[in-house]
């Protein structure tokens, strides 16, 4: 799984190809958009699942939150790299 927490047009392609075949990447940024989501996925060839979101988004946070809490890749990237425990 990758996520992208980052509001940098045109990061779309380097996240898919970070992605393994199958896997899913998860878009947290306003810069993302669908289209080019989309057809960077098609373009290099990639079969993976893909949720694009904003804050804005009603729900939004809490399955962000839910994600950092109950995926064990994601939470284990997250207090690696800020040393915080996200169940609390």
């Amino acid at each position: 799984m990758t996520v992208v927490c980052v509001d940098v047009p045109g990061c779309e392609h380097g996240a898919i190809l970070a992605t393994a075949q199958g896997g899913s990447v998860v878009f947290f940024s306003m810069a993302t958009s669908f289209p080019a989501a989309a057809l960077g996925a098609e373009g290099l060839a990639a079969d993976v699942t893909m949720l694009i979101g904003n804050g804005y988004v009603p729900g939004h946070a809490q399955y962000a939150l839910d994600l950092l809490r109950d995926e064990p890749g994601v939470r284990m990237l997250f207090t690696a790299r800020t040393g915080a425990d996200p169940a609390q």
